[in-house]
């Protein structure tokens, strides 16, 4: 005779997203034109970055940085809220020169995460905004964060490395900036 089987629990499943692997920010004065949701950044339809620019690569502590994104809905329509959150656990002057030098600048980012699914959040005319905060009473403590407002939710890519997104750009890696 045979019984009921129950059976209660999560299921096993893909890998738990949420966690960056790779961030890329580029500056709005930098980019040429806007992306759009009807288009897929790939090596043939790239991201074109116009003059001699900076991408910044930030690079991330495992399991630390994320990326979240709400949509609101209001009389005035549809707005999604995107934001990219990067906790940095020690003292880090650099990091401080860099946010002072770009506290004013709006930002594209090109992110990664655990999955393998890449992502760009922010549009030359509407790009993020920069926020940063360390705790005194923690003092290896610092939050980095960009976020913005747009009326599209982050767009999805087929990759972020550079040399794929900026075919015709040549890369100096010789300067590095590791915020962890």
């Amino acid at each position: 005779m045979f019984g009921n089987l129950e059976s209660i629990g999560v299921k096993c499943g893909p890998v738990a997203t949420g966690s960056l692997t790779h961030l890329y920010l580029i500056g709005c004065d930098s980019v040429a034109f806007d992306v759009y949701p009807d288009q897929l950044l790939t090596a043939a339809n790239p991201l074109w970055l116009s003059g001699a620019k900076v991408v910044t690569e930030i690079k991330l502590r495992a399991k630390t940085a994320t990326f979240s994104e709400g949509l609101q809905n209001s009389p005035a329509g549809a707005s999604y809220n995107p934001q990219v959150s990067v906790p940095i656990p020690s003292i880090a002057s650099e990091i401080v020169e860099w946010v002072y030098r770009n506290h004013n600048r709006r930002f594209i980012a090109i992110f990664r995460d655990t999955a393998g699914f890449c992502y760009m959040a922010g549009t030359k005319s509407n790009g993020l905004r920069l926020s940063w905060a360390r705790s005194v009473s923690q003092t290896s403590s610092q939050q980095l964060s960009v976020s913005g407002v747009n009326w599209h939710p982050a767009l999805w890519m087929g990759s972020v490395d550079p040399e794929v997104l900026f075919p015709t750009k040549e890369f100096d890696y010789s300067f590095d900036i590791s915020f962890s």
